[in-house]
């Protein structure tokens, strides 16, 4: 929800906005709000736009191919279009980054309220041991999936291949502009070395090359 709403305030303003204004308007932390313009500026140029950051004066919003970016925006708005609560879509809306998301935000995402979201604490962490893992939680910092890169993955790979909308939209806005000359080549590949490989299999191939390229 974060992204739709910095590229909401952006498009609004015909000036630069400071970092200060993002934090005071969505009470979130600094370092937050960087991992985020970090992330936008990452995907900029395949969506369509351009951030411009400028010292002592914050972020301008410059719209390059307009039919590219507002493909961006209608995808973060299904992303975010009230997603149904349930213990998979928690661990499937943390599980996309490193960082922690505090409560507030899993609120603000599934339109829910803190009460419900904590009631599926014992759910997630169940959810959680059937891959080993645990959620962290601490105070002032909210909660985070504790794994490795590999557990992380082979997470997202699974969730992706059981269709989660989450993890599939979020992915999609990262990488599927780039990805079918991957796909072609990998496809290439196998008839080249006249591997047999079924559809099935296929699938779980290409999510995992998908999802390894969304976390690198």
């Amino acid at each position: 929800m974060r992204e739709l709403n910095i590229i909401n305030d952006l498009l609004k303003s015909n000036d630069y906005l400071s970092l200060e204004f993002f934090i005071n308007k969505h009470s979130v932390s600094k370092r937050t709000l960087q991992n985020e313009f970090s992330y936008l500026a990452n995907i900029a140029n395949v969506k369509g736009f351009n951030l411009i950051q400028k010292r002592g004066r914050g972020y301008l919003l410059e719209i390059e191919n307009k039919t590219k970016f507002n493909n961006f925006v209608a995808e973060l708005t299904k992303l975010y279009s009230n997603p149904k609560v349930s213990a998979e879509n928690i661990v499937a809306y943390i599980s996309l980054n490193e960082h922690y998301e505090t409560t507030e935000n899993l609120i603000e995402i599934f339109k829910s309220s803190k009460s419900t979201i904590k009631s599926y604490k014992d759910e997630v962490d169940q959810f959680l041991k059937n891959y080993n893992l645990v959620m962290e939680r601490k105070a002032h910092y909210g909660l985070r999936v504790d794994s490795t890169l590999k557990e992380r993955r082979n997470l997202l790979v699974d969730l992706y291949s059981k269709n989660n909308q989450i993890v599939k939209t979020a992915i999609g806005n990262d990488i599927d502009d780039d990805f079918e000359e991957v796909k072609d080549s990998l496809i290439s590949t196998l008839k080249k070395q006249d591997l047999i490989i079924n559809y099935t299999e296929l699938a779980h191939l290409v999510a995992w090359l998908k999802v390894t390229i969304y976390i690198n």
